[in-house]
């Protein structure tokens, strides 16, 4: 029981693999079961089985990997702890693959409840617990007040990313980083002057 068990989720994580790679390679729109399952070695009937299709088996491929390569840094402050996480975001999403990979899969989220609640529960609130431990930090350290609202400063540390991302276009470079932190900081009232310090 155990090997095959074993066995089930070596395939399982060789098919995420197998689609994450042609996302990256073709975008989510060139992305075909029967190509995934030519890179896994494993059987369409396999995919279609567990995933039920294209849709959910992307999702959970882009998830997988997005929290694979995600980091939370814990350098002692929360100005280091916001500045090294932007960067990682930045230069995730600044890659030229990005945009075929993802923009397809979005726009299919926002029509779809049900894929779009997946998501949220595989990929947002996964993001979102994640920056809130960093936060929790920074008040366990004495350097954002118990009460902050930790919802809206998420909201305020994803909206702008995700807004060049996929609307405005404008670079995600060292100096919107920058500044994203520092206006981050702001909002949850702690000094730059004294985090730098």
């Amino acid at each position: 029981m155990a090997m095959g068990r074993k066995r089930s989720e070596s395939c399982r994580l060789n098919i995420l693999e197998a689609a994450a790679a042609l996302m990256e390679e073709n975008g989510y729109l060139g992305l075909t079961v029967e190509d995934v399952a030519a890179r896994a070695k494993a059987g369409k009937q396999t995919i279609y089985r567990h995933w039920g299709g294209k849709q959910r088996l992307a999702l959970e491929a882009f998830a997988y990997k997005a929290a694979t390569k995600m980091e939370y840094p814990d350098t002692g402050s929360l100005e280091g702890d916001l500045h090294d996480l932007l960067g990682q975001m930045a230069c995730g999403l600044s890659m030229p693959h990005k945009k075929a990979m993802l923009g397809g899969l979005i726009a299919e989220v926002q029509v779809k409840p049900e894929l779009g609640q997946t998501f949220r529960d595989s990929f947002v609130a996964v993001q979102r617990n994640g920056l809130k431990m960093v936060f929790q930090r920074a008040i366990a350290r004495g350097e954002v007040p118990p009460e902050s609202d930790l919802d809206v400063l998420a909201d305020m540390f994803y909206g702008p990313m995700w807004y060049r991302f996929l609307i405005s276009g404008a670079p995600m470079d060292a100096h919107f980083v920058d500044g994203l932190t520092q206006c981050v900081l702001r909002a949850a009232g702690v000094s730059p002057v004294a985090t730098s310090a």
